[in-house]
């Protein structure tokens, strides 16, 4: 009296069953390798939104310094003329 549930896992009697539990292996850990390297793309992607976000405002605040020193001339410049 033979039962497909007293067959163990590893015995399989199906070369068929055996090559498609191997394929589901296979792409079960190429699915966690993808969201692992989602994961990290993320993580990098944050990191270098962080960054730019960072230049940006450096950028913003260099301008804004130049400004100030350009208009600090001017009027340093304007006054020389009135001498």
């Amino acid at each position: 009296m033979s039962s497909s549930s007293s067959v163990p896992d590893e015995v399989e009697v199906d070369p068929e069953v055996s090559r498609l539990k191997s394929q589901l292996r296979q792409s079960e850990d190429l699915r966690r390798q993808a969201e692992e390297n989602m994961r990290r793309a993320a993580e990098l992607g944050k990191g270098l939104l962080e960054q730019l976000q960072a230049s940006k405002a450096e950028v913003e605040r260099l301008s804004q310094e130049r400004h100030e020193a350009q208009n600090r001339l001017d009027a340093k410049c304007s006054m020389e003329k009135a001498w």
